[in-house]
């Protein structure tokens, strides 16, 4: 049976990854539409945190990722700033 995209960005989600547009092009089928299908998930309950991360020499513009709030720890994800929504 195929996995709709939110089944398949969850599951990415539950084995502790840190997901961002940039991991879902590289899907196959590539993920177009994160933020939506996060809203969605976010919308059926799950606890996900937006994270913003920037370049360290900040040359570019930030990322968004999500990561499930289980999993968010400011220890590890030193690197990430949390967002609120």
């Amino acid at each position: 049976m195929k996995q709709s995209q939110a089944q398949r960005i969850l599951k990415y989600l539950e084995a502790g990854q840190v997901i961002s547009q940039i991991n879902c092009l590289f899907f196959d089928p590539p993920i177009l539409r994160l933020a939506s299908r996060i809203n969605d998930l976010k919308q059926d309950g799950h606890k996900i945190v937006t994270i913003e991360t920037y370049r360290k020499d900040k040359t570019v513009s930030p990322v968004a990722g999500y990561v499930l709030k289980k999993f968010f720890d400011k220890k590890i994800h030193k690197e990430f700033f949390e967002v609120e929504a």
